[in-house]
């Protein structure tokens, strides 16, 4: 289906069986009742942009400028990366805030 649908992407793999789509409102719209047609669990989240899509390119460089100057700390509570498979670390977070400090010219 994705294939042919220039504006969903595949946004995040959690697992083997569950996968995050992302794209512009009407075509989630229309994939979630493809997935009814074709007997596929589908739930839309609620979530106020299409995040980890080619959609909010246009944003990028405004979007590293607001948060150039913040800075990120080690979670109070441990927190699961499920890029990383594992928790995040002080070295995760260190290698952020440098990043974002050398990025942004």
């Amino acid at each position: 289906y994705l294939e042919n649908h220039n504006n969903l992407e595949l946004a995040i793999v959690n697992s083997k069986f569950q996968k995050v789509v992302s794209g512009a409102k009407e075509s989630i719209l229309r994939l979630e009742k493809y997935c009814q047609k074709v007997d596929i669990v589908a739930k839309i989240l609620p979530v106020p942009y299409p995040f980890h899509s080619k959609l909010l390119r246009p944003i990028k460089h405004q979007y590293e400028k607001v948060i150039k100057d913040i800075e990120f700390n080690l979670p109070k509570i441990p927190v699961y990366s499920t890029i990383l498979t594992r928790l995040y670390e002080d070295r995760d977070i260190a290698k952020e805030n440098q990043k974002r400090k050398t990025d942004i010219v």
